[in-house]
């Protein structure tokens, strides 16, 4: 199962802050991530995925068993 870290509004609408599902790619994981949690519905596609630290954009990526991924919305600094 990959973990899931969630960031800012992404946690928000999540509602939780990490979770584990399984995924075989990063299609599935999307759509496993939207079922759990419909909120995510409007904000993943706004969010880079980081699958061990590379970000991935394509829904063939592969998303290994024990991944790390992380979801991060768009943010600014300042």
């Amino acid at each position: 199962m990959a973990t899931v870290r969630y960031f800012a509004g992404a946690r928000d609408a999540a509602g939780v802050e990490t979770e584990t599902v399984t995924a075989a790619t990063v299609g599935e994981l999307h759509a496993a991530l939207v079922d759990r949690h419909p909120a995510l519905t409007d904000v993943l596609p706004r969010c880079s995925l980081l699958v061990g630290g590379v970000r991935a954009s394509d829904d063939a990526a592969p998303v290994g068993a024990d991944e790390l991924v992380d979801v991060l919305p768009p943010f600014a600094g300042g």
